[in-house]
């Protein structure tokens, strides 16, 4: 009880209108079609769960998140993308004549039925455009008043200092224009200004619960301070490069923008567009976007695997222990030369001495990240959750959706390797071993992490107390019994015994 009279005093001293309005404006930066897409995602899963009551409650928020030309806070300041969205969708008519206007219509559908209605319901991609006036997605942004909001930058709080609000800066205003990523939640790049004349760049991302890469990277932060008791691992820099993250909400969230920094995917590309001989050699001459999947070892693994089978994951059911994926793997690997990242330091450095430095912090940074993300079972290491340091070439690790052994336990196609080391990798660090060179790094640090084991597990609990609600929703979704509501009070405790 006296916890609960704690609790409700500090949501009064919490509650701001100028920070509510900040949250919603922000909100209105994700794709409207991306709302309403994640919206329907959740009414069809209670549907499925045989909750109608709870579906139609739900159908009701995301009619008001989608279709309504004003918003609680910042009234009609949505931006013209939301605005004409919303008109769109309420003169189609075709959704409230489907589900009804509260959702009404939901408790005498079956859940086949309305999922049926949904995929004929479902909103049309928007065009994508790399760059957008912030006014097109929310005036209230565009037009932010200093005077009468004040609003402190994200991310100047931080667990390892006292705070001290009265030296932080505010918000007066934001750049003109967002960036927009490719990827597909579609995030932007928003720049704020503020009072310590400085400009701070945050990444914006929508229907996604940033609360898990918060933590990841505080745990990565924990992990750092214990390296660097250890003389040999601070000798070495083994340390992993960590980012502010700022979950708003569960569906909206902020991460600092990474500067000098590219995806390792667009490096290689890059590097593959400077060799014109290789290029003709792939089937890409003339192609100067060079994307990895009209590439001629994509297109391999494409009609040699997966044309076999009718998709990619019973390529592992079918023809697990036979040749012919392993062979084509290596045969589409054979084809792309291992040393174009090594070609990207090269030309990062501009004198030999400054390319052993780069190629150092490469193999410091590498070992790090590869013995870290093992303990914290992070997946889904693809060549864009890697960022490359253009300044020190260090890598920095990004997006842990799939963290705590997710990859291994709830995937399809389980990904059973530890970490990512592909030829691309240890060719950058040729002409040494680097087998030899990242094994000698990472028992260094695996033993400053063996050695501070209860730290990692105290740092942990915060896991046990307030989960992730994508954990629990993605063991119970799969079966609504009662052995998949135990699994899912068990699911947290399970992924936290991974990292201990």
């Amino acid at each position: 009880e006296v916890g609960h009279r704690r609790a409700a005093v500090l949501a009064s001293l919490l509650q701001s209108e100028s920070v509510d309005c900040f949250v919603e404006a922000l909100y209105l930066l994700h794709n409207p079609q991306l709302r309403y897409s994640d919206g329907m995602k959740r009414v069809l899963a209670l549907m499925r769960r045989n909750y109608p009551q709870a579906a139609a409650a739900e159908w009701a928020r995301v009619r008001e998140d989608t279709f309504e030309p004003r918003f609680p806070h910042v009234g009609d300041k949505i931006g013209a993308v939301n605005r004409r969205w919303a008109r769109e969708q309420r003169n189609e008519k075709k959704p409230d004549a489907s589900f009804g206007v509260r959702g009404e219509k939901l408790l005498s559908l079956s859940a086949s039925n309305a999922s049926k209605l949904a995929r004929q319901l479902g909103a049309a991609e928007m065009p994508y455009k790399e760059r957008a006036p912030l006014s097109d997605y929310c005036e209230w942004l565009s037009e932010f008043d200093p005077t009468r909001h004040r609003i402190e930058v994200p991310g100047q709080y931080r667990g390892d200092r006292r705070p001290r609000p009265e030296q932080h800066a505010l918000i007066t205003g934001f750049g003109p224009e967002l960036r927009v990523m490719g990827s597909m939640r579609k995030p932007k790049r928003l720049t704020i200004l503020a009072t310590d004349e400085a400009e701070h760049n945050f990444l914006v991302k929508g229907g996604e619960d940033l609360r898990n890469d918060e933590r990841v990277e505080q745990l990565y932060e924990v992990m750092n301070a214990e390296a660097a008791r250890q003389a040999d691992c601070r000798r070495c820099e083994l340390h992993v490069r960590t980012y502010v993250v700022v979950p708003m909400t569960t569906r909206v969230g902020v991460l600092e923008w990474v500067a000098d920094t590219a995806p390792l995917k667009m490096i290689l590309e890059g590097e593959l567009q400077r060799d014109a001989s290789l290029m003709g050699k792939l089937g890409l001459r003339g192609n100067r976007a060079a994307p990895f999947h009209h590439m001629q070892p994509t297109k391999i693994m494409m009609e040699r695997v997966a044309s076999k089978v009718d998709d990619y994951h019973k390529v592992f059911k079918n023809q697990a222990g036979k040749r012919g994926p392993r062979e084509a793997y290596l045969e589409a690997v054979s084809l792309i030369p291992s040393d174009l990242l090594r070609r990207h330091l090269v030309r990062m450095a501009p004198t030999p001495e400054a390319f052993f430095s780069v190629r150092s912090q490469l193999a410091g940074s590498l070992a790090a990240t590869s013995v870290c993300g093992y303990v914290l079972g992070i997946g889904d290491r693809h060549l864009e959750n890697f960022l490359l340091d253009q300044r020190s070439g260090a890598i920095v690790p990004i997006d842990f959706g799939a963290s705590f052994g997710h990859a291994t336990r709830l995937l399809p196609v389980p990904e059973l390797i530890p970490f990512r080391l592909t030829p691309q990798l240890m060719g950058a660090l040729a002409p040494l071993d680097s087998r030899g060179l990242l094994r000698h790094l990472m028992a260094r640090l695996m033993g400053a992490l063996r050695n501070a084991a209860d730290v990692l597990e105290n740092a942990l609990e915060v896991y046990l107390n307030d989960p992730i609600v994508d954990w629990t929703e993605g063991v119970v979704s799969r079966e609504e019994n009662a052995a998949s509501r135990e699994d899912a009070n068990w699911e947290p405790m399970r992924r936290v015994r991974i990292a201990v």
